[in-house]
């Protein structure tokens, strides 16, 4: 595993080019996650998983302070 911290050494250590697989989350990792990215590296050659907690998708910033931040 590998974890990129910024955008620019992602773009200079993945091949865009290949079959890359995709699993966006908000972090909370789960069953339904791990089931996801299992299926990911059985298609795809490589697989990226994000962990991004969006502080706009929440109405209350009470609610993103109390989100799970738990991997």
């Amino acid at each position: 595993m590998i974890i990129f911290k910024s955008i620019n050494r992602l773009n200079k250590e993945v091949n865009f080019k290949a079959n890359i697989g995709f699993v966006p989350t908000m972090g909370a990792l789960h069953k339904g996650h791990f089931s996801l990215i299992k299926s990911s590296k059985k298609k795809c050659k490589k697989t990226l998983v994000s962990i991004f907690v969006n502080p706009s998708q929440f109405n209350k910033k009470k609610d993103y302070k109390n989100y799970p931040r738990n991997l």
